[in-house]
């Protein structure tokens, strides 16, 4: 009975995706935890701010990308950015074809996606 919770506990963790990597901008001042979830931007801001570090996560096969950025978020916040600058570092596999002898055609499909973002953190200056 041990082997087989310990096999699916295995099996469980090799399915769930990486904890976000946070890596702290060298100089950057240290902040407490935002009391608040940053903001999600698409390019920098056009208002004075500092780089306080980057959140790297990613997601398993098919996960929805929204978790990935929700996870980057929450990181973010502790480290107390007010802004997540967002960047699509997805791994998107090219497609595949293979002959299908039945029909006398090729099949085409889709690479499946894995999420992936980098999300440089921010505090506005004040």
């Amino acid at each position: 009975m041990k082997t087989l919770t310990l096999s699916l506990l295995l099996l469980l963790s090799a399915c769930a995706p990486l904890a976000p990597d946070v890596i702290r901008s060298e100089g950057a001042p240290v902040f407490p935890p935002a009391t608040y979830l940053p903001e999600v931007l698409e390019q920098p801001p056009a208002r004075p701010y500092v780089q306080i570090g980057v959140v790297n996560a990613t997601g398993v096969l098919d996960m929805v990308p929204s978790q990935v950025v929700a996870r980057i978020r929450e990181q973010a916040q502790q480290i107390g950015a007010d802004a997540v600058i967002l960047q699509d570092v997805s791994v998107r596999p090219p497609t595949d074809s293979t002959f299908n002898p039945a029909t006398g055609g090729f099949a085409v499909t889709q690479g499946r996606a894995i999420p992936a973002f980098k999300g440089v953190a921010i505090r506005f200056q004040r």
